[in-house]
């Protein structure tokens, strides 16, 4: 480390060293060309057929009965009692994909960490 008189003076010495680095980065990247990927020629997705009760309930019967606290019912409710909820769960797929608009509302995620076996998250460099 530094040699310094204060804190004060060894942190100011860090912060215009970095300041530095940081702007002799930006000089550098001045001289690079922008990336202009290139265009692909794809097939556009404009519309989608609805689907069918049976393909809905074999798509729902195939997913795999995880829950999320974000989940308005568990997977395992839902297929327990298909029957009641499919024409739900059609009308929502259908709606969707002939609209080709997600609802905001159902547009929504939950994040959770899994601990590794053998370590302990106190210890996790963040």
């Amino acid at each position: 480390m530094p040699e310094s008189e204060n804190n004060v003076s060894l942190a100011n010495e860090f912060a215009q060293y970095f300041i530095a680095k940081i702007q002799a980065i930006r000089d550098d990247l001045k001289d690079w060309p922008l990336f202009d990927p290139p265009i692909r020629d794809c097939t556009e997705l404009s519309a989608f057929r609805p689907l069918s009760e049976n393909e809905v309930r074999k798509l729902i019967q195939q997913a795999k009965p995880t829950f999320c606290p974000t989940d308005p019912f568990p997977a395992s409710l839902i297929k327990a009692h298909l029957d009641v909820f499919l024409p739900l769960m059609m009308n929502i797929v259908n709606n969707s994909l002939t609209s080709g608009i997600f609802s905001s509302v159902e547009n929504v995620s939950c994040v959770s960490t899994i601990e590794k076996t053998g370590t302990s998250l106190s210890y996790c460099k963040l």
